[in-house]
């Protein structure tokens, strides 16, 4: 069984926009489309690839 997405995890677009979970369900990216790649909070090596968090 899978974690749930959480509000603390992140969207990554094609186009390398980064957002929390939270952030697109709040409706601040409703500009954007909804393929997006979800990167849980725990993968801190994938976040900071994306530069999404500080190393």
């Amino acid at each position: 069984m899978t974690d749930p997405i959480s509000n603390d995890d992140y969207a990554l677009w094609a186009d390398g926009t980064c957002a929390t979970i939270g952030e697109v369900r709040s409706g601040h990216y409703t500009h954007m489309s909804d393929d997006y790649e979800i990167i849980s909070r725990t993968d801190t090596a994938r976040l900071i690839e994306i530069d999404a968090v500080d190393p």
